[in-house]
């Protein structure tokens, strides 16, 4: 399987929205929709959901996650920086599709240390996605490191908040320390550091049906190995070289 860098992994999106009949608020939607499916077939013990969204298109997976959870039965809470703050045009979309529903509490980060998570809270990470090129600061940091003292499960949309998809990391950064990261259609390389990795918790790769043209024409340098890479590799019934081992 391929390893693609941000930029490449937003050149397929576009290219998939090019190529496709499908806008790029309709990608978002079927990626929210993969994310709420696995949370809401692996997380049955855990019936609340409280979503941190930013403002980008990450927030905006989160805003339709939120949504999509809500009607499959969860008790939502989503908290935002500031509801009459500027989005991207897909999760301002996703953000005047969930002031519909009156059953979700939409709230700023402020606000937060009044929440009361009980042991039934799942956390979603939506803040920041693989996008992200400069260290977290200010109220976003503070945010992150508040959530990283709370015991509850936490799952990562895309990427943990704060972990760059390309690249290793300043040692004084501060990173979301994720149980669960659901990322989208490819590895990324700072998933695989070890440095990183301890972030992402346990990676799940969601195949939202990104156009498989760009995928076969884009070439990289990173791979990692799957099933059938490895098929390509050994052949059923196969005997493989020994070397003799003298024993001393």
């Amino acid at each position: 399987m391929k390893i693609f860098n941000a930029e490449q992994i937003r050149g397929w999106d576009q290219f998939t929205i090019s190529h496709e009949p499908i806008s790029s608020v309709q990608l978002m939607e079927r990626a929210s929709i993969a994310v709420a499916d696995w949370i809401s077939d692996h997380c049955k013990v855990h019936r609340k959901a409280v979503l941190f969204c930013g403002n980008g298109n990450n927030g905006g997976d989160g805003l339709a996650v939120a949504r999509m959870l809500y009607l499959k039965g969860f008790d939502v809470e989503v908290f935002i920086k500031d509801p009459k703050g500027r989005f991207s045009e897909d999760a301002a979309v996703n953000l005047k599709r969930l002031s519909g529903i009156s059953g979700i509490s939409v709230r700023n980060f402020n606000q937060v240390e009044q929440y009361s998570f009980d042991d039934k809270t799942i956390i979603i990470d939506a803040l920041f996605g693989t996008g992200l090129s400069r260290p977290l600061v200010d109220e976003d940091k503070e945010l992150v490191n508040w959530i990283n003292t709370k015991e509850n499960i936490k799952i990562s949309i895309d990427a943990p908040s704060g972990l760059s998809g390309d690249g290793l990391l300043a040692n004084d950064l501060i990173v979301l320390k994720a149980n669960y990261t659901l990322s989208f259609q490819c590895w990324k390389r700072s998933f695989l550091h070890p440095e990183t990795g301890k972030y992402t918790g346990k990676v799940i790769m969601l195949d939202i049906g990104l156009n498989e043209e760009y995928n076969k024409s884009t070439e990289t340098d990173y791979f990692v190995i799957d099933d059938s890479f490895a098929e390509t590799l050994f052949t059923p019934g196969m005997i493989l070289p020994t070397k003799e081992i003298m024993v001393r």
